[in-house]
């Protein structure tokens, strides 16, 4: 993550322009909701160490960091009117914790969001952007901006809030804020304050020495290792859900090119269609390589899936039905080696998905899995991903909704801090796949569990062995049961390891429980607290698949 980061720093710090506006660190309250594919899902934790991580690894080039959107901006339907109402531990423990990590990460500048937080706009909201609010109170430095168009007030309230940049400018500061310095609605000192946390990043990351000229060119910031790291990733990032592989059925994964004689490339998504998207890639067909919005661009160098396997298996070898054509779909599958089905569904900025487990094709993927292999990536590598949330095909199951009647819409947190699978588990729903599930070409067993106070964090080691009979690497998911009274789920993320290991090698595994790990929000103290009680360590590949167990 901090890689990616570092890359994503060094072409904007070479193009000259002096800040990245992201990362974004939205919680997927909904897996519905529209810009979903640009944070890191419904688990506060993994959302922290992602934005972490990656702020690090942004600003160590000397580009600024934005982390947004601040906050509770959780759905795209009336993301621009709607009013959410969040009660105080779900606010510290889910929605504010990615942000407080980016704090920690010292990030330069704060994006408010367009929707009210518990009744008041977010850009003019001082219990959140104010000197006593929760931002600044946890010890936030840098600058506070708005979202584009989001200063729905005026001058005086929103500088008055917390608010120290409006974007695109123009509209509600500029002359307006000069009037209302003069008039006194503004004080000098107010003024003094948002100019000093605008320049101190400018200052801290040394962007007024030698700092590149603004250049919109693209050509003039690519490199050969950005581009080695940036396939290496996407590479190591398909989630391998089901593999029907053993020694009594070869279908499955991996393929072998040597025994596929004839191939079946089939759906819509194989096929990339063009390259005049706009600037948020709003194409509403072909190969979907990434979510639409101001997140987005207009891709130049896809390389659509039936152009790779043409070139790696042959075209001589593959029929295709780039449609999502059912009949056309089984005609091209039949008395095939292998069919490779792709689909997908779409969502973006302003848009979230209509329907949970459905997509256009799901009928095609249902006549044609009874006799031949489906997936929807191949890779020969052995994935190590696991899902950043659960995946089930009833929208019930997630405890929360998506509201779309309007135009002022309520959007009440009632689920509280029972989010994804901590909702899940609570009441008993078990989902087709879990959090943290994903599986290899290989297996790994775990063993010899060791948990050690050190002061005021807890060390906790455990082996792991490849025990199958293939290279891979494995990412194994602590997780922790709170004592009984502290108002907590069963068991939350708080640790996860990526663990590389040739067949039948093992390694040792320290994941380290700081004083916030094992700490909740207090809302009588308006405090983080160490319950006091017994702590439960669960090691696991999924938040339901625990391998070894634990306490203290």
């Amino acid at each position: 993550m901090q890689a990616r980061g570092v890359i994503l720093g060094k072409e904007t710090h070479d193009k000259g322009t002096n800040m990245i506006l992201g990362p974004a660190m939205d919680i997927m309250r909904n897996p519905k909701a529209g810009r979903a594919w640009e944070s890191w899902g419904p688990e506060p934790y993994l959302a922290g160490e992602g934005a972490y991580e990656t702020i690090v690894g942004i600003q160590s080039t000397g580009t600024m960091a934005c982390a947004k959107h601040f906050i509770l901006n959780n759905q795209e339907h009336f993301r621009m009117n709607s009013n959410s109402h969040v009660d105080d531990k779900a606010m510290h423990e889910i929605y504010f914790y990615p942000f407080l990590k980016a704090i920690e990460a010292n990030v330069a500048s704060v994006m408010c969001s367009y929707n009210d937080v518990n009744g008041t706009d977010a850009c003019a909201n001082s219990a959140i952007l104010g000197d006593n609010g929760l931002l600044r109170k946890n010890g936030f430095k840098g600058f506070v901006v708005s979202d584009w168009f989001a200063t729905y007030a005026n001058a005086s309230t929103h500088a008055n809030a917390g608010l120290d940049m409006e974007m695109p400018g123009g509209l509600v500061f500029g002359t307006n804020l000069t009037a209302a310095v003069r008039g006194g609605d503004v004080t000098e000192a107010t003024l003094n304050n948002m100019v000093r946390r605008v320049l101190a990043p400018y200052y801290l990351l040394d962007q007024d020495h030698g700092y590149p000229s603004l250049s919109h060119r693209n050509d003039t910031v690519r490199s050969a290792a950005h581009t080695a790291t940036v396939r290496e990733i996407a590479a190591a990032s398909s989630v391998l859900l089901k593999n029907s592989r053993s020694k009594k059925d070869t279908r499955g994964l991996p393929l072998s090119l040597g025994s596929i004689k004839s191939l079946a490339v089939i759906g819509e998504d194989a096929n990339y269609v063009g390259q005049d998207c706009g600037n948020i890639n709003t194409c509403p067909t072909g190969t979907f390589d990434i979510g639409f919005g101001s997140g987005s661009n207009n891709q130049d160098f896809v390389v659509p899936p039936i152009a790779a396997l043409k070139d790696r298996v042959g075209a001589s070898k593959i029929v295709s039905s780039l449609t999502n054509d059912t009949a056309a779909a089984s005609t091209a599958a039949k008395k095939k080696d292998a069919c490779l089905v792709f689909v997908n569904t779409q969502s973006g900025e302003a848009l979230g998905m209509t329907e949970i487990g459905q997509t256009c094709t799901s009928g095609m993927v249902v006549k044609l899995s009874s006799t031949l292999s489906l997936v929807s990536a191949a890779t020969p590598s052995s994935s190590c991903i696991q899902l950043p949330f659960s995946i089930d095909e009833d929208e019930s199951a997630y405890g929360t909704s998506i509201v779309t009647v309007g135009p002022y819409p309520d959007v009440d947190y009632t689920e509280g801090v029972f989010l994804d699978y901590r909702y899940m588990m609570a009441h008993g729903i078990t989902p087709h796949y879990a959090f943290g599930f994903g599986l290899s070409y290989t297996t790994f067993d775990y063993s010899n569990l060791k948990i050690k106070s050190k002061g005021d964090s807890v060390s906790v080691s455990f082996s792991v062995k490849n025990s199958g009979g293939v290279d891979g690497t494995d990412i194994p998911q602590l997780y922790l049961g709170f004592p009984s009274g502290a108002g907590e789920p069963e068991r939350v993320l708080r640790g996860f390891e990526e663990v590389p290991l040739r067949a039948g090698k093992s390694s040792n595994v320290e994941i380290t429980l700081t004083q916030q790990d094992l700490s909740v929000w207090d809302v009588v103290s308006q405090k983080w607290v160490k319950p006091k009680g017994k702590f439960t360590v669960y090691i696991g590949k999924s938040v339901l698949d625990i391998q070894l167990k634990g306490s203290f």
